[in-house]
């Protein structure tokens, strides 16, 4: 780990990876690429709090999330994740608008035995230690349509971060922000503005751009002399991210019941990372990302983290992605992630045919998650319960 200095005490740069980290089910299975594309989960906020300015039903809706004792990183850490979402439909200035409020608490646990330093004559100890860190962050947000086809959409999160370590020996908090923002084109609403949208209604065609800064906080210096970082600044990851999507699809008819046939999304963010490791001198507003080489061109330089992938939902029943995490660090060194990932949600059953059956459970509805990291190991899975009025 490099240091740099940082007024008197050494600054250590990406010191809470726990607060950047992708491990939402729901989400991972695109490596977390969703800085523009929205996400219909509870825990969608995770990566932009302007997620909640995109209400993908035609009702309001309470979405409860859990995703319980995951395992991350080959099985050195259990994560878990409980949320709430609620989704709502207005106007704002006489025109549609979508909004929406979230509360999510996510959880990370490392318990191990290892080898620190002693003052006894054997020189080094084998120590139980456990680390422990929890974010609990309230997010609202709210889109406006300002003409067909262009819907606008931003956020705001405000969060408590809990570190504790035994290995370091430090335990604070701190709050923390995120702002998001989202940009939709809408191509096929453009084509009202020509009365040819009855032509092309069952069609889907949506491009998106979006920003969000994350992790805005102070840092927090240790100075304990019981500690094995005596001194040492930690700095909180301000993250800045831009996304771009594009989803294709098209709309058929089932029982009478319009269902989305089918939907591709592609999706790429690129992080800039660097940020980590600036002194806190430095303004968040310094961006170290080229647009044009690592968001659309997917070119990596170090810091920068290349997140992309692809996914496919059928019938808003099964959902199934695969994409790549990149992060380049220099010419010798590197890493890559592939992932695949897994979602079957009732919706789509529900309209062609039960919601008829058995009109009682027509609010209702479920949706299960699985994601699977191959080069990190990692395995996760989340249930979500949908009530609609």
């Amino acid at each position: 780990m490099c240091f740099v200095q940082a007024s008197k005490a050494q600054f250590v740069p990406n010191s809470f990876p726990f607060l950047t980290n992708s491990a939402m089910p729901a989400e991972y299975g695109l490596s977390g690429a969703f800085t523009s594309l929205p996400s219909s989960s509870s825990t969608a906020v995770w990566y932009s709090p302007a997620q909640l300015g995109f209400n993908s039903s035609d009702k309001s809706n309470i979405r409860l999330g859990i995703n319980p004792n995951n395992s991350w990183f080959f099985d050195a850490y259990k994560r878990s994740d409980y949320a709430i979402r609620y989704q709502g439909k207005s106007t704002l200035i006489n025109r549609a608008s979508d909004w929406g409020i979230a509360i999510l608490h996510t959880s990370q646990i490392h318990e191990d035995y290892t080898y620190r330093v002693s003052n006894t004559v054997k020189g080094y100890d084998s120590t139980y230690i456990r680390s422990a860190f929890n974010v609990s962050q309230i997010s609202n947000g709210a889109s406006i349509q300002f003409n067909e086809g262009i819907n606008i959409a931003f956020g705001y999160s405000l969060k408590w971060f809990f570190a504790q370590d035994d290995l370091y020996n430090y335990n604070f908090n701190r709050i923390l922000h995120d702002i998001g923002l989202i940009v939709e084109l809408d191509f096929i609403d453009f084509l009202s503005l020509y009365n040819y949208e009855r032509s092309y209604e069952d069609f889907l065609f949506t491009y998106r751009f979006g920003y969000a800064l994350k992790n805005v906080g102070r840092s927090f210096t240790i100075n304990n002399p019981d500690s094995f970082w005596l001194n040492q600044t930690l700095a909180m990851p301000q993250t800045t991210s831009f996304g771009q999507s594009l989803t294709i699809g098209l709309f058929t008819y089932v029982n009478n019941a319009r269902v989305q046939l089918f939907a591709l999304d592609f999706t790429r963010d690129a992080f800039d990372l660097q940020q980590r490791s600036r002194s806190q001198n430095q303004k968040i507003t310094e961006i170290d990302i080229s647009v044009w080489d690592q968001l659309f061109r997917g070119n990596n330089k170090p810091g920068i983290d290349i997140a992309q992938g692809i996914r496919l939902a059928l019938y808003e029943s099964v959902t199934l992605s695969y994409s790549s995490l990149s992060y380049y660090i220099s010419n010798q060194d590197s890493f890559n992630d592939s992932v695949w990932g897994l979602q079957v949600s009732l919706d789509g059953l529900k309209k062609m045919y039960v919601d008829k059956m058995i009109p009682f459970f027509k609010p209702v509805s479920f949706h299960y998650s699985f994601a699977s990291g191959k080069d990190t190991g990692s395995v996760l899975h989340g249930f979500e319960l949908t009530y609609s009025f």
